[in-house]
């Protein structure tokens, strides 16, 4: 099934695992005003966006659109599990039986995010990477500024345990665009995830 989705959608494809350090010479740098479209696949532990960050950078994110079919969970559970957005999702949502879910919290790939919350990692030559909470920065019109030393690759993902995107559902359109500095001095920052 996921062979054929790759066959309809060419976009897809750069959605992918990045199984070595990046390789920041093919990635592309994101000018002042230029916007940039960005899909997620919800199933993809690592949607490799082929973007650089630029050194004291400042960033705004939003989404574009998201499928209807965007989905944390069996589809079957789709009914129990709150709507869901770019800004994703709290144990407190759910009924109280399927409120369990509070044990695998520290366990999700930024622990201090939300389930299924957009992330952007950004990921430099050494394996360290810094992540951000994207998703709620993008719901309150937060801007990420990006403290970095070098330009190096930024990927996105939907919060949730290593284990578990086989079982997500949807995807979504987000654009960025790098903005002046001087225009972002008093906006709130996105979050970084501890």
């Amino acid at each position: 099934m996921k062979a054929a989705i790759f066959l309809i959608t060419p976009w897809i494809s750069a959605c992918a695992s990045l199984s070595t350090a990046p390789d920041i010479t093919d990635c592309e740098n994101i000018s002042n005003t230029e916007e940039k479209t960005i899909f997620i696949l919800s199933a993809d532990k690592i949607c490799d966006t082929k973007l650089s960050l630029t050194p004291d950078g400042h960033y705004v994110f939003s989404v574009e659109s998201i499928s209807d079919d965007w989905a944390d969970g069996d589809r079957h559970d789709a009914l129990r599990r709150p709507s869901l957005s770019e800004s994703g999702w709290t144990a407190s949502q759910l009924p109280w039986y399927l409120r369990g879910v509070i044990i695998a919290q520290p366990f999700r790939r930024c622990s201090d995010g939300r389930w299924f919350e957009i992330i952007g990692e950004v990921l430099d030559s050494s394996d360290t990477s810094i992540k951000y909470r994207l998703g709620e920065g993008m719901s309150n019109k937060k801007v990420l500024h990006y403290k970095g030393t070098a330009n190096n690759r930024l990927i996105l993902y939907a919060n949730d345990l290593n284990s578990r995107y086989h079982n997500n559902f949807g995807k979504m359109t987000i654009s960025v665009q790098q903005v002046r500095n001087n225009a972002m001095k008093n906006r709130p920052q996105v979050l970084v995830c501890k």
